[in-house]
């Protein structure tokens, strides 16, 4: 398809995390020499579309039962995210957004989906539409949002596994921030926006804002975090793996 497609366009590796092995191309010529690169390194991948990242990204949860039924859905925008180019989130915010999960129900219910679904969107900015970048069975890492604006999947997992009726989920706590503060450390370093950041990157309490791992009721997983970062900081494979989210980079 390489003369087929409109460049640039990005390499995706189908099994990958955040931003790894994501690779842009400009021509026929490039992706001819760096498709066999990023296959040989991640495995099978996908060619896809490339979107320029001018305008927020989304993340839209669904959660259905065996028959297809929508129990539980959650949209939130990725206001920033490291790297800057794209990849994990750094500030969520739940948003309501009836157009976005019309959407994905559409496309969860072509594909008979059940259970647990996580869906990446953008907002186009040639045209102003959103649309699909990929569609995940497993739990994402800021699935914490939707805990707090309402929405326990944890429990319409167990729930579904057990054989046991699912509840229904009717709507969500729209407004609500999560950041994670290490990764938004590392989007403060990178970005030349730091200062006009909106909400401010210096924004740390408030009654609407919650933290990915830090919790005053429950501080343990925020020390094992914090120790488990530490180590790694001495080991230089642990280093590339967090630290090299590209191909190229």
């Amino acid at each position: 398809i390489a003369e087929l497609v409109d460049y640039p366009v990005l390499i995706k590796p189908n099994i990958s995390v955040g931003a790894r092995g994501l690779t842009k191309v400009m021509d026929a010529r490039e992706l001819l020499e760096l498709y066999p690169r990023v296959v040989a390194r991640y495995g099978p991948s996908t060619i896809q579309e490339f979107i320029p990242q001018t305008d927020l990204q989304y993340k839209a949860q669904f959660f259905l039962d065996r028959h297809g039924e929508v129990k539980a859905q959650v949209v939130y925008s990725k206001i920033r995210h490291f790297p800057l180019e794209g990849g994990v989130s750094t500030l969520n915010c739940t948003v309501a957004r009836e157009d976005i999960c019309a959407l994905g129900r559409r496309l969860l219910h072509a594909m008979d989906w059940y259970s647990y679904a996580d869906i990446d969107l953008i907002t186009d900015p040639r045209d102003g539409q959103v649309r699909v970048m990929e569609v995940n069975p497993r739990i994402t890492g800021s699935v914490k949002i939707c805990f707090e604006a309402g929405v326990d999947f944890a429990d319409l997992l167990v729930a579904l596994a057990m054989g046991c009726p699912l509840a229904t989920v009717k709507g969500y706590q729209a407004g609500l921030y999560l950041r994670h503060p290490g990764l938004d450390l590392f989007w403060f370093w990178k970005s030349k926006n730091r200062l006009r950041a909106d909400p401010s990157w210096f924004w740390f309490f408030g009654k609407d804002l919650r933290y990915d791992v830090w919790s005053l009721e429950d501080p343990g997983p925020f020390l094992a975090y914090v120790l488990g970062n530490l180590r790694d900081l001495f080991s230089l494979e642990a280093r590339r793996y967090k630290y090299q989210r590209s191909y190229l980079g």
